[in-house]
């Protein structure tokens, strides 16, 4: 009979005695950071809320863009070229930064003259006002030889650059504005976890402790749950944002209960978002991974900037897509050594981000674990003076919530009753590689 030995791949010795196990208390994890957005958040902003959906209160400064917009031309003494001194009577269609309405607080404000494909024509004052009509007289044209301003025609746009009062006159009258409303949702998210009792007593290896086991994976299943929510998820009545939303625009489950559900970062900047390359409010960007670069970055960066946060830098949640994506354009390319990328910088939140460093801001890059497949071209830039959640009730870990009958087993459940606080959609953005 030949010696015995461990070769052998059946029997008592293969099957019941040998230890194949390195450690059988110890498993290792594939994910362990699975939620940066929601934590940077947090951190940021985390209040209470007394009802489920609540409003925010917004403001938009009205004097960096001071516009009218011609509705229909006038003629009068300006009917073609309009030398200094001549006028012009024309319709108002749209106001901008200057009341809501065409009124006497016009009156002596001073416009530069742009045509409907954004060329100079000249500059003029609003002599008086009646209804929606305005009077302009013409101050001339500096960049015209005979110090001409153009004709006045349909979807000119007038940009207001002060006032002009004549001598001895009282104050002019005053125009304001008023607050902005937006919304969003607290929304249930409930995560369960069950064993019965007899696995419960078991012995067992990798874990010792089935529940244990399920209690921290369940953990981070409503942790990366929370996290898809908080940027993906979407409010049926959107957030008042846009036209056509509605605060009280609740949906009802096949039990007549009503949900509520909060509109997460990524869902309000696709629905609201500015992806005009013409516009200086642009705040959805495309790039090509293969001919994209320097300038396109320095173009966005330029753009998100206007709206610079006061903690000095951006937050950037990014798939590793992005990350790989920045590394390989300016980590070491000295043709573009106007930005930088630091990798392996330490948050202020605790985890690890690349610090991308442009000649207009920087923004902290955090690897985010569910923006991968379809989100893997994707990166949200959040302004941290604008965002935030808000709890309706506490998160809570309930225990043994299952005892009638004398069940015999243990379930517990996670419970989270939070939404979005998202305001000033444009101090935001959305990166698409």
């Amino acid at each position: 009979m030949p010696a015995k030995d461990l070769s052998q791949s059946a029997g008592v010795l293969f099957d019941e005695r040998r230890d194949f196990y390195l450690s059988d208390r110890y498993t290792k994890e594939l994910w362990k950071d699975v939620s940066p957005f929601t934590t940077a958040l947090a951190n940021l902003s985390y209040d209470s809320v007394p009802d489920p959906d609540f409003k925010m209160f917004e403001h938009r400064a009205g004097f960096l863009e001071q516009t009218l917009t011609v509705d229909a031309a006038g003629g009068s003494t300006w009917s073609v070229d309009g030398s200094p001194g001549d006028t012009t009577t024309v319709t108002i269609g749209a106001l901008s930064g200057l009341g809501g309405s065409v009124g006497e607080w016009l009156v002596d404000l001073v416009f530069e003259i742009y045509d409907d494909s954004d060329v100079y024509q000249g500059v003029a004052r609003v002599d008086s006002v009646s209804g929606s009509d305005i009077t302009l007289v013409s101050q001339g044209n500096p960049d015209d030889a005979g110090n001409l301003a153009g004709a006045v025609a349909n979807s000119f746009v007038l940009e207001c650059i002060g006032t002009a009062i004549g001598e001895g006159e009282v104050s002019p009258e005053a125009f304001s504005d008023e607050l902005e409303v937006v919304y969003n949702s607290a929304q249930i998210m409930r995560t369960p976890v069950e064993i019965t009792g007899t696995l419960y007593a078991a012995a067992l290896r990798g874990y010792s402790n089935e529940l244990a086991r399920l209690r921290t994976q369940k953990s981070y299943e409503h942790k990366i749950q929370k996290e898809r929510t908080f940027l993906t998820g979407v409010r049926v009545g959107g957030t008042g944002m846009g036209s056509g939303d509605s605060f009280s625009a609740i949906q009802s489950n096949s039990n007549n209960n009503k949900i509520r559900q909060t509109m997460g970062v990524i869902s309000a900047l696709r629905k609201y978002g500015d992806s005009s390359s013409s516009s200086d409010k642009q705040n959805l960007f495309s790039f090509t991974s293969g001919s994209s670069g320097y300038t396109e970055v320095v173009t966005a960066a330029e753009k998100i900037s206007q709206y610079l946060p006061s903690r000095g830098r951006f937050y950037g949640f990014a798939s590793r897509k992005w990350i790989s994506w920045f590394s390989t354009q300016f980590l070491t390319n000295v043709a573009n050594e106007g930005i930088t990328i630091y990798n392996n910088e330490k948050s202020e939140f605790g985890y690890k981000v690349s610090r991308l460093v442009t000649p207009h801001c920087e923004i902290d890059l955090a690897p985010t674990p569910v923006l991968r497949r379809r989100y893997s071209n994707t990166m949200v830039v959040i302004n941290p003076d604008a965002a935030g959640l808000v709890r309706y009730r506490p998160m809570k870990y309930s225990t043994n919530i299952k005892t009638e009958n004398g069940y015999d087993g243990v379930k517990d459940e996670f419970f989270s009753d939070e939404g979005v606080r998202l305001q000033l959609i444009e101090t935001h953005s959305m990166w698409t590689l």
